[in-house]
């Protein structure tokens, strides 16, 4: 732990180890199997197998063991018995041998000495990688690889994908296997889990079984969007500058104009808040919302011009609200309060409604921005971490509670 401790001081692994050593894109978004593996931990339906399986691993691992080599040697092998075969190293490799599918690391018990099984798989991982023949530099795909990590009687999954440095993320919860008999609950959500773990094993298998294109893109795996049954093909620009923000900006690939748009991933939006404040002409084209594995929401819209210099502005581009004079805000006053009222005679709420998220053109024409925590009255709750501290905030705006019309 002491030598990893220090090769985080440069976040050489993007783990959230320090919390600083982070990718703003969680690996649930960069490879979408790690999405659907959070979902399906939540909602598989558990078979026969599933059970049968969690409860030999409960059997087994709940015993204690000399060493860490029996521990896993009986671990493996209860894995093969549902068709996860692992070679002797705890690891499954594509069927080239070219690339790491699952890597496994455990220890004896959770007080055991040695590397943080965590660590010591994200340092596998980079190992394998750097010491391929692969030319990763050539591949736009982001070596996904699931990480199954035991220690004693417990069990964790990560999802990492291989970049310009490894990127790492726990993508569920530990499972304790040594639960009692009469707990069905913490026996449910293991048998999902595995199934679950299962599921996505076979999909890594089939993605490695297929030749790895070459292009080089940015959230491969999102290029195109679904409105009212029509799909639109996108791609991305080379440059994002809100890419810590998930907020990302392309065009439309197929139609002539080649639109300039803006793609937002999001937890939580009101594409109904938006589109009506679109139809009054102040927000901007909503083009597509779609739902996505793991909780992710896709927005995409139109792509505003926004000068953020406090120079004179360009023709035709909009201006933050926050960087004009106040005397230069007022005649929008009785525009935008039109606005809020309308959207809550219609039901809504926005909940951040600030200067920030207004951009004004000509002084006259303003547009609102960020849907993210707008919704129904009495049933749209502020998120968590409201920031209160730097952002003059209603009164009742805080982490949880109701958003009304005196906070939206």
């Amino acid at each position: 732990p002491g030598v990893f401790s220090v090769k985080q001081e440069e976040q050489e692994y993007l783990c959230n180890r320090p919390r600083r050593a982070a990718n703003p894109v969680p690996v649930t978004l960069l490879e979408p199997i790690f999405a659907e593996f959070v979902d399906n931990c939540q909602n598989h339906q558990s078979m026969v197998y599933d059970n049968e399986l969690v409860w030999r691993l409960s059997e087994k691992m709940s015993c204690f063991y000399p060493d860490e080599l029996s521990r896993m040697n009986v671990f493996r092998h209860v894995l093969r018995q549902c068709g996860i075969i692992l070679n002797s190293d705890g690891h499954l490799l594509s069927s080239d041998g070219m690339f790491v599918q699952v890597i496994l690391e455990g220890k004896n018990e959770i007080g055991s000495d040695g590397a943080e099984p965590f660590a010591e798989a994200m340092l596998y991982h980079r190992k394998f990688m750097q010491d391929s023949k692969v030319e990763l530099a050539k591949l736009w795909s982001v070596m996904p690889c699931i990480h199954i990590i035991v220690f004693g009687a417990c069990i964790g999954f990560a999802g990492s994908v291989f970049t310009y440095k490894v990127h790492l993320t726990p993508t569920y919860t530990i499972i304790p296997l040594f639960w009692h008999s009469t707990d069905l609950r913490m026996q449910v959500m293991a048998a999902r889990t595995f199934g679950a773990l299962k599921i996505a094993v076979e999909k890594m298998t089939d993605l490695y079984s297929c030749p790895i294109p070459t292009d080089v893109l940015i959230l491969g795996s999102y290029t195109h969007s679904t409105s009212i049954g029509d799909t639109q093909e996108f791609s991305y620009d080379e440059t994002q500058i809100l890419r810590d923000r998930l907020i990302f900006f392309g065009e439309t690939v197929g139609d002539a104009a080649g639109s300039k748009i803006c793609i937002k991933f999001v937890r939580h939006y009101s594409p109904e808040a938006h589109k009506f404040c679109a139809n009054k002409g102040h927000a901007p084209k909503l083009i597509a919302y779609n739902p996505l594995p793991g909780g992710w929401n896709m927005v995409i819209m139109d792509a505003l011009d926004i000068d953020h210099d406090y120079l004179p502005q360009q023709p035709g581009s909009y201006r933050p609200l926050s960087k004009m004079a106040v005397m230069d805000r007022q005649p929008l006053k009785e525009a935008i309060t039109s606005l809020i009222q309308e959207l809550h005679k219609d039901g809504y709420v926005h909940g951040d409604l600030r200067d920030a998220n207004f951009v004004v053109r000509n002084n006259q024409d303003f547009m609102l921005l960020d849907f993210d925590w707008a919704g129904l009255k009495q049933e749209t709750h502020y998120p968590m971490h409201v920031n209160r501290k730097d952002i003059r905030r209603p009164d009742d705006a805080w982490d949880g509670q109701k958003i009304t019309y005196g906070g939206a």
